[in-house]
């Protein structure tokens, strides 16, 4: 049986892979998912080198989980992922196994996903989800005011900042910027595809995607090695407490709570219609040169990347 892989960037651009079941019985399910590298987000992630988005990653291991749950009757909404660990990039032509095994958590609330994916090349990432009750955030008793300032950085600034495209730029405009600790930006969701799977809805990790792409023009603004390939390295207390339906203005609030040579480790959270609707407690993003990141078959002698050495 062959999953319709989601239209996961609200732009034109339809953006379309499949994922096959290979197995899946009471409690795990393994899906294989073709990377041809004819897919259209590749042409803006990246231009000048494609790597298959990080968070593509979670959104594979979720689709998964929904299908396994389609076919025992049930429905659960993502609320969380605790963890994401992004060991080795996903290139064009990569087939991904993401091997999911399901269930109930120590709190014996909702259901539990632990997901690991791998390539031929080997192990490439490691997930956590959580399914169940979406508690509202507590940011949400001090509401933030609606309307937008003028930017202090436009699309085309943000496109000097950061080696993302359409249909893969998910950040429209820089409300605020401290360029030592914090940033604020927005993006502008069109309706999501009702075809796609989750409906209206705009995918979890597009937000996330989104947030993390706002957190990089941080790090490139305060580094400057704007000829890195970006890496989302890992993630930790993903929270979801509301969905983005419809046409939406979302905005991103991120903090820089550690700052390396090449590296940050970034907090934020996003907000639409003045209620959050994701946090995010922990991301690592990093900055590396092409070279590190090419198998040793295509750049000759073998490179060891730095420990954080993910796609975002």
């Amino acid at each position: 049986m062959s999953l319709t892989w989601p239209n996961p960037v609200p732009v034109a651009t339809t953006l379309m892979a499949t994922s096959e079941v290979m197995a899946c019985d009471a409690t795990s399910i393994v899906t294989n998912t073709s990377v041809t590298g004819d897919e259209g987000f590749f042409a803006g992630h990246y231009p000048s080198f494609p790597i298959f988005p990080g968070v593509f990653l979670v959104e594979a291991a979720h689709r998964a989980a929904q299908e396994h749950s389609a076919r025992l009757g049930r429905h659960h909404e993502l609320a969380a992922v605790p963890s994401a660990r992004f060991r080795a990039p996903v290139l064009p032509g990569d087939t991904i196994t993401t091997a999911c095994v399901l269930a109930c958590p120590t709190s014996g609330d909702g259901i539990e996903v632990r997901a690991r994916c791998s390539t031929h090349r080997g192990h490439v990432a490691d997930l956590v989800l959580h399914y169940g009750h979406r508690p509202r955030s507590s940011r949400d008793a001090h509401p933030v005011p609606l309307g937008s300032p003028p930017p202090v950085l436009d699309r085309a600034g943000i496109e000097a900042v950061l080696p993302h495209r359409d249909p893969m730029l998910l950040v429209d405009r820089v409300l605020e910027l401290d360029p030592a600790t914090s940033l604020v930006a927005e993006t502008d969701l069109p309706p999501a595809d009702p075809h796609q799977p989750g409906g209206t809805a705009h995918p979890v990790s597009l937000l996330a995607e989104s947030l993390c792409q706002s957190g990089g023009i941080l790090l490139n603004l305060v580094t400057g090695l704007r000829d890195r390939v970006m890496l989302f390295g890992a993630l930790s207390g993903l929270s979801v407490h509301d969905d983005v339906v419809g046409a939406a203005r979302v905005r991103h609030h991120v903090r820089m709570n550690r700052l390396l040579a090449d590296a940050a480790v970034f907090s934020g959270h996003c907000t639409a219609a003045g209620r959050t609707v994701v946090e995010i407690e922990r991301v690592v993003v990093a900055l590396r040169p092409p070279t590190a990141l090419r198998p040793p078959t295509e750049q000759g002698p073998s490179v060891t990347p730095s420990r954080t050495r993910a796609a975002s």
